[in-house]
């Protein structure tokens, strides 16, 4: 109460003066600085002459070259800074936020852009083209394993229809296009390069020349029967598949053959094993070869888990192994001479399963 009582006394103004303006004494005690209150009010006003009024933009600064660093900013900052990157590309007519996104340097090169997706978009025939090859490569391999994995009677009838047959070597041939080498070339050399037919690669046993004009050879699963293009009219060629892919070939089930006994001089099995009665298919061969006259078998590699108990197998029927390799780390090739006498048809032993010694080929369920 006395301090309130003294703060009014001070404020009174004094005897004599009028109620209106005060005194030039009381105006200059007035509008000096008391005490610490106006150092705080003289600094305030020095600090406010350095900031900008409120809503005042400052000079433009120039915008930071290169890409923003996003990772030395604090949440807000990054949230402004990405804000003005969208306003940015916004105007640039952009519909997608990218830091590395750059304008189109023309009307010309946008419209050459579009051009480019309607390029891309006209394509359809290559597209189409692409998966007609993966249903065709489907159906090769559906063919190929029902083929390996049943009868030759069952496959007979399957691949009696034109359209089936071409399908199955139109996938056959694609395949061939990717092997290091084709085994029906490595045998035509061995037909033209070595006087008895043996492989080439034998170089023990090898003798330089064509094998003899007049001898006649069984293709048994010839396909497109190129060894008669090759060797006819020099030699006479008997082409044999389930269906005839040309005037050259005779459809038939190579477990009976049309062929008299003893008529040929050398037998080919070239990737033709493949029933799961192909043994039948290597007594008709033993049929239909001459004494001591020459058995030719190529298969895939990863057929064999062993190839030696294989030729054993071949050889337990009526056949010596005359010679066996491998071609291209791919094929194994084999020579065999056929034994004077009837083939031996006795039950093979359970370690000599035909199926187990020539795998069948299949394929990966995708």
């Amino acid at each position: 109460n006395s301090f309130c009582t003294l703060l009014a006394a001070a404020m009174k103004p004094p005897a004599g003066s009028s109620s209106g303006a005060p005194s030039p004494a009381t105006a200059k005690a007035d509008s000096a600085p008391h005490g610490n209150a106006g150092k705080k009010n003289n600094n305030k006003k020095k600090k406010n002459k350095g900031n900008k009024k409120e809503g005042e933009k400052g000079p433009a600064q120039p915008a930071p070259k290169g890409p923003v660093d996003f990772s030395a900013m604090s949440k807000e900052e990054r949230y402004a800074a990405k804000k003005k990157e969208r306003q940015r590309f916004k105007e640039m007519g952009q519909n997608h936020v990218t830091t590395s996104a750059k304008a189109p340097a023309s009307k010309e090169a946008a419209q050459s852009r579009k051009g480019g997706r309607r390029r891309v978009l006209d394509s359809g025939d290559a597209l189409i083209e692409q998966f007609k090859q993966r249903l065709s490569g489907g159906t090769f391999r559906m063919l190929n394993e029902q083929i390996y994995t049943t009868p030759s009677q069952f496959a007979a009838q399957l691949l009696r229809d034109r359209g089936t047959y071409d399908e199955y070597h139109t996938g056959y041939r694609r395949q061939v296009a990717m092997w290091p080498s084709n085994p029906v070339d490595v045998i035509i050399d061995a037909f033209k390069k070595d006087r008895r037919g043996r492989f080439i690669q034998n170089k023990s046993k090898h003798l330089d020349g064509h094998i003899p004009q007049g001898w006649v050879i069984a293709d048994l699963g010839c396909g497109d029967a190129a060894i008669a293009k090759a060797m006819q009219p020099d030699n006479k060629v008997h082409s044999f598949d389930f269906c005839a892919a040309n005037e050259l070939v005779t459809p038939c089930d190579m477990a009976s053959l049309p062929l008299e006994k003893e008529s040929v001089d050398i037998a080919v099995f070239s990737l033709s094993l493949m029933s799961t009665n192909y043994l039948d298919y290597v007594y008709e061969a033993h049929r239909v070869l001459r004494p001591n006259k020459l058995l030719k078998i190529a298969e895939v590699r990863s057929r064999l888990p062993d190839p030696e108990r294989f030729a054993l197998l071949i050889e337990s029927i009526g056949f010596k192994l005359d010679w066996w390799g491998i071609i291209d780390g791919y094929f194994c090739v084999f020579d065999f001479v056929r034994l004077e006498g009837e083939p031996n048809r006795e039950p093979f032993s359970p370690d000599f399963d035909p199926c187990s010694l020539l795998t069948p080929c299949l394929y990966k369920r995708r």
